[in-house]
């Protein structure tokens, strides 16, 4: 089911062309099902990521007894 959604999702807006699983399954279409769930995994990594690194990054400053830079120009 959560590889339905993650390939939907990539599915929208044109998303398809462009994927590099989407081009192999065109060349090939007997890997379909393997690109489906490299799409989800792909998807899965980038969520994963996003929310892991603000996490470790915080970490490493309090370990290191560093501040954050200021963004203000």
């Amino acid at each position: 089911m959560l590889i339905d959604i993650a390939f939907r999702l990539f599915e929208k807006d044109g998303y398809e062309k462009v994927s590099v699983s989407t081009i192999i399954t065109a060349a090939d279409p007997s890997v379909y099902e393997i690109a489906r769930v490299a799409v989800a995994q792909i998807a899965f990594g980038v969520v994963l990521t996003s929310m892991i690194t603000p996490i470790l990054t915080e970490k490493y400053l309090r370990k290191r007894k560093l501040q954050k830079r200021s963004l203000n120009m």
